[in-house]
């Protein structure tokens, strides 16, 4: 069973620090997206090639008035508990098609995609692998 976790508050990952000067810590930002699961396969290589441990961040960032209108035909109706239970699945199901060899970790954070993000790379992260949708 893949080993996902939530909080809201950050926690450092207890890894030996590398001195091979190879990233020990790879993050992957994942919404589910086809751009976020190449990001996925970016990841999954490098680690594979460097031995580094995967973590996947998942950032569930409720509907508000603002961003309603950006979302999916009918998904602002998605009450927050359902649009969590969905990025939830999504996310066990991209760490568990990982190998156990990557020691990978799903995180599902709450709060603004963005600002968690960069929370995260405070942690120990070497590398932070995003997809891109070309918006900008």
């Amino acid at each position: 069973m893949p080993n996902l976790a939530h909080r809201n508050e950050h926690d450092a990952c207890g890894d030996q620090e590398r001195t091979d000067g190879e990233p020990r810590v790879l993050t992957v930002a994942f919404d589910g997206s086809p751009e976020s699961d190449l990001a996925l396969e970016v990841a999954r290589g490098l680690a594979e090639a460097t031995a580094a441990t995967v973590r996947v961040v998942a950032v569930h960032e409720p509907f508000t008035s603002p961003t309603a209108g950006l979302a999916p035909m009918g998904a602002a109706d998605v009450g927050a508990v359902t649009q969590r239970e969905a990025m939830e699945e999504r996310l066990h199901d991209a760490v568990g098609a990982l190998p156990a060899s990557l020691r990978a970790k799903g995180l599902l954070l709450k709060g603004h995609a963005a600002e968690e993000l960069l929370k995260e790379t405070d942690l120990g992260v070497d590398l932070l692998i995003m997809g891109s949708r070309g918006h900008g």
